[in-house]
């Protein structure tokens, strides 16, 4: 894989994200606006939107000309992080070696930061639309896969407490929790393309595979160093863990070919993310 053409897409992304935040300069609190850029600048490797400039690459598609939707996918995934952490929810004081941004700034602070990071995604997105208002319908995609029937919906069921029961239960909670904003990363870019509902779905099949397994290597590695109710290793044992991760690891080799992605910079990334 490349790691140079990696770098460069993570410092144009990090030059657009500080874009969409100093749009805020002078015109917010100093501490909402510290706090925003404390939240999406505290080490974040940027994967969500380096598969979806990854896609647009992959798709033909020129990716300068939609940086500022990867920005909007980065500042949805830093909110998220924000809230996850909350003592209401994960009550996390570490984020990334660094105090979770409840920790440094206060929880009343913390829900106001991560509401304006993901007001300042849909501005972000609003705006893209308004210059090119063909893809309206990517925005739109990535809103759904934002809220209440994908990312939000799957962490409500996370924090219900109920321990999933079974195999389909917990997958359930990752289609929303972890692979709806894998999807709206790898998915949007084929939106304007028109493709047909079959190639359409295979693209929105393989993105949510490779959500599950991002998810399944991060409960490998929590099921030892975590006392996370919700790992599928603790629900269903570690050989029947491995068993899913090689069926799904198939199955992507499989849909990555028929979507032609085998000599794609996005499948590299992905096989060397997911350490398949």
């Amino acid at each position: 894989m490349n790691n140079n053409i990696i770098e460069l897409l993570i410092i144009e992304i990090d030059e657009e994200l500080k874009k969409s935040i100093l749009n805020y300069s002078g015109y917010i609190p100093d501490n909402l606006y510290d706090g925003m850029l404390y939240s999406c600048f505290g080490g974040g490797k940027r994967i969500r939107p380096l598969l979806f400039l990854l896609s647009c690459q992959a798709f033909g598609l020129d990716r300068k000309e939609y940086l500022r939707i990867a920005a909007s996918i980065e500042l949805i995934h830093s909110y998220s992080l924000v809230h996850d952490d909350l003592p209401g929810m994960d009550n996390d004081l570490i984020r990334r070696g660094k105090a979770s941004v409840h920790n440094k700034f206060g929880q009343g602070m913390a829900i106001l930061i991560g509401d304006a990071l993901l007001n300042c995604a849909y501005e972000t997105l609003f705006q893209f639309s308004k210059d090119y208002n063909q893809y309206i319908a990517i925005a739109s995609y990535i809103s759904k896969k934002a809220g209440a029937i994908g990312m939000i919906g799957g962490q409500v069921k996370d924090i219900q407490g109920l321990i999933p029961q079974n195999i389909e239960q917990i997958l359930e909670i990752y289609d929303g929790k972890t692979c709806a904003l894998f999807e709206a990363a790898i998915v949007s870019p084929a939106i304007c393309l028109n493709f047909p509902s079959v190639k359409f779905f295979k693209i929105e099949r393989f993105s949510n595979i490779v959500g599950k397994i991002f998810q399944i290597n991060d409960d490998f590695l929590d099921y030892h160093h975590k006392s996370e109710k919700i790992n599928i290793i603790k629900i269903i044992g570690e050989d029947n863990t491995n068993i899913l991760f090689n069926d799904l690891k198939k199955e992507l080799y499989i849909l990555a070919e028929q979507l032609n992605l085998n000599d794609s910079l996005m499948w590299k990334f992905i096989r060397k993310l997911l350490n398949i």
